[in-house]
């Protein structure tokens, strides 16, 4: 993803700046042709800051089968069963909860 204008502005004040190492015109050159073409929304989905290994998952849901993994110290793969998973442990996401929290906090149940 490319810079914002903004962020453009700041980077040629630095260099006008004589902060920049070395000369930037390559950098600038390639920055427009890594600008955003169009904008693109996703709906919301849970990205993990620690992935849980198959061994955290299987204390929360003994019954969980992975074939592709080769230890239990494994990152988990959880799919179907993410809505199984998050309603067994001992605490809920800012987002399944009213109310907002900082991002990476957890609300205790």
């Amino acid at each position: 993803m490319g810079l914002s204008d903004e962020e453009l502005d700041a980077v040629r004040a630095i260099e006008r700046g004589d902060g920049a190492d070395d000369d930037l015109d390559p950098f600038f050159t390639g920055a427009d042709r890594a600008r955003p073409v169009r904008e693109v929304r996703v709906e919301p989905f849970l990205i993990a800051r620690h992935p849980l290994t198959v061994a955290q998952v299987r204390h929360w849901l003994p019954e969980y089968e992975d074939s592709f993994t080769e230890s239990d110290a494994s990152t988990a793969r959880v799919e179907d069963g993410l809505d199984d998973l998050l309603g067994a442990l001992p605490f809920a996401c800012p987002l399944k909860r009213s109310g907002s929290m900082p991002p990476g906090q957890v609300r205790p149940l």
